[in-house]
């Protein structure tokens, strides 16, 4: 919520899944549906690992956005 003051900045709360990996899959798929991004755009992921732990984030990951495989 912090972070919505920052220009260009959509902040954007994706639920827990078993792994890191599987959330940035879920972030992918959300950000291409709802347009906020296209495959190939790079994105800034901010996580509180490890998962499920109610933590602040501490860690931040700079990602290239992947078409979701079916």
């Amino acid at each position: 919520r912090r972070l919505s003051v920052l220009h260009g900045v959509v902040p954007v709360e994706i639920k827990d899944r078993k792994d890191f990996e599987a959330q940035i899959t879920v972030a992918d798929e959300f950000l291409i549906a709802r347009g906020l991004a296209q495959p190939g755009d790079y994105i800034v992921v901010a996580a509180a690992l490890p998962l499920g732990q109610e933590k602040e984030p501490n860690t931040i990951r700079f990602h290239r956005v992947s078409t979701p495989v079916d």
